[in-house]
């Protein structure tokens, strides 16, 4: 007697039933690919998990200027407005969007990034599974997915978390154009490189690494892989620019006038403050201890490098993203408005964590050799056990920051409100200044006085015991070196209230009151 997959004897007085094993491993192999969208699922959960807890903490200045400027704005003015740099166009649609159906609140106006940075997580799981295997793409998402910097921008009402899931989508769009030739896929990246470039402008310097690497496969195809029809591949960028150009036209000018203008902040948003910031976020990423911060990158570091050298070897296209990326947003911030943000790299989010999970495998695989003699599966095992180890240290490294980005605000703006208004006695001043003017004058319509240079300050001083509330020193001294040297020397510090931004602590300090000039 035999079936399909079955094969079965009888001989004298016994009888023996031989399993085909390959159909067993066929059909547990089917098995797992019917439940391959739980993985997905599973890590999107847990991004939401990690990302629920301070979402309605306090909000910091970029937005709050965003609600004012934006945010609050309807839908019609909204496609034609352009106040500067800090409007993210599809982001303040979505979030008016969000404003209008759950009201004005913290976790409201966040829910689209927190969307975009959940989303994130699976979506640089689909990227990476056919790349690199299930185990390194569930490696890279789950590190994503505990990032304590990927946290903190999905809980930022900004445009950023949304750069990086684009850029993850475009990319496996982009692959599926110049491997498998796939029209669906050319469309779909026109359509979403012209979101990217409306959620924010920086997302140009992306496309244009994906043009590059577009030209290099039409030039010289990756080994084992064809020329593409050189149509399929240029002509979604085309599009996409027309769409871009499109969605941007209602703005241009005011667009334009801005950015023929040079920037004010190149004094303090210069490439050594990005640098010594960008190490200061990293700190911040493993929990702020520095020690703990040392292991990491010492972890970090060698095996990024052997992530390069890998990907080179696996996969051309998208080392070269990783390699050219960096280096186009570096000239294309230098050659703009000369400015210099951290933030700028985060599109780059999940790239960086592809790269540091390769090499951690690449370098377990290395390390497994040793001692010789044993089998190629034992070797293997003993590679990817260290790889696993290695990416787990990480991840703890990270997991031990989360608890203080749910706690602090990322600037804590009602924490110095409540405690001036329940402290000044009667016939005390308040006065603000720069981005504290903005935020107690504008936002919260407070009577207070805004100073703008040091006499400001006298004539306060002269009607009673002044309290001052100020963030962003740096800043102050930009704004005004005489008042912010006067506030060094003469203002009282009474207390300052932490921030997950570098550099936003909010500091109230005291002035005593003088005798009027006669």
């Amino acid at each position: 007697m035999s079936t399909s997959g079955w094969r079965g004897s009888c001989s004298s007085g016994s009888g023996n039933l031989t399993i085909d094993r390959s159909v067993l491993k066929r059909s547990s192999h089917d098995r797992h690919e019917d439940r391959e969208w739980l993985i997905p699922l599973a890590l999107g959960l847990l991004a939401l998990g990690l990302r629920l807890p301070g979402l309605d903490t306090g909000l910091w200045n970029d937005e709050i200027a965003a609600i004012i400027q934006s945010f609050r704005t309807s839908f019609p003015a909204n496609l034609s407005e352009f106040r500067g740099d800090n409007k993210h166009p599809l982001y303040a649609l979505l979030a008016h969007a969000s404003l209008v159906m759950f009201g004005e609140t913290a976790w409201a106006i966040r829910l689209p990034s927190l969307l975009f940075g959940v989303a994130s997580v699976p979506m640089l799981y689909w990227l990476a599974r056919p790349l690199v295997g299930r185990r390194e793409a569930i490696s890279a998402a789950l590190l994503l997915a505990v990032s304590y910097h990927h946290v903190w921008f999905s809980q930022s009402a900004r445009g950023y978390s949304a750069l990086l899931f684009f850029a993850l989508l475009t990319t496996h769009q982009l692959l599926g154009m110049l491997r498998r030739s796939d029209r669906r896929a050319a469309i779909a990246f026109a359509i979403c490189i012209a979101l990217g470039t409306y959620a924010h402008l920086t997302f140009v310097f992306f496309v244009f690494t994906q043009f590059v690497v577009a030209l290099v496969a039409l030039a010289w195809p990756a080994r084992g892989t064809v020329r593409p029809d050189w149509r399929l591949v240029l002509l979604p960028f085309v599009v996409g620019g027309i769409i871009s150009a499109a969605l941007h036209y209602p703005m241009l000018q005011p667009m334009l006038d801005y950015f023929t203008q040079p920037s004010d902040q190149t004094e303090v948003s210069s490439p050594a403050w990005a640098v010594a910031e960008g190490i200061r976020v990293l700190r911040a990423g493993f929990g702020d201890a520095f020690g703990l911060a040392v292991v990491a990158l010492a972890i970090a570091a060698p095996i990024g490098l052997a992530g390069v050298i890998t990907w080179f070897r696996r996969d051309r296209d998208v080392a070269l993203i990783i390699v050219l990326a960096p280096l186009a947003i570096i000239a294309g911030a230098a050659l703009g408005r000369g400015t210099m943000y951290p933030r700028f790299f985060f599109v780059l989010g999940g790239f960086f964590v592809l790269l540091v999970v390769r090499g951690a495998f690449a370098t377990g695989a290395w390390l497994a050799q040793w001692p010789k003699g044993a089998s190629d599966d034992a070797r293997t095992t003993r590679g990817e056990r260290l790889a696993m180890a290695a990416v787990g240290v990480l991840i703890l490294a990270s997991l031990a920051s989360l608890p203080r980005e749910w706690s602090v605000p990322k600037q804590d703006f009602e924490g110095p409100l409540a405690m001036v208004q329940q402290q000044k006695a009667p016939g005390d001043q308040v006065a603000v200044a720069d981005v504290t003017a903005a935020v107690y004058l504008l936002y919260y319509r407070l009577p207070w006085t805004r100073v703008k240079t040091v006499a400001d300050f006298d004539a306060l001083r002269q009607q009673g015991k002044v309290w001052f509330i100020y963030t962003f020193p740096r800043y102050l001294d930009l704004y005004d070196p005489a008042l912010a040297a006067h506030v060094d020397a003469d203002c009282k510090e009474q207390a300052v209230f932490p921030a997950t931004l570098g550099g936003g602590e909010v500091i109230v300090c005291t002035m005593d009151a003088i005798a009027p000039a006669t």
